[in-house]
């Protein structure tokens, strides 16, 4: 899952997903931090980055 803030990565660990936390939205980076995280992304480019090095794709 991608998302921006605490709620979403909240979410992705309870529903047992990986997480790639975009510090480009809204979210808070801090917060997502407190989650289990395959990645902070600062673009989309790091998103894909990350999908690629974790093989999700």
């Amino acid at each position: 899952m991608v998302g921006d803030t605490e709620h979403d990565a909240r979410g992705a660990a309870e529903a047992g997903v990986p997480f790639i936390g975009v510090r480009y939205g809204f979210g808070d980076s801090a917060e997502m931090a407190k989650y289990p995280m395959a990645g902070p992304a600062d673009s989309p480019a790091d998103v894909l980055r990350i999908l690629k090095e974790g093989h999700y794709i």
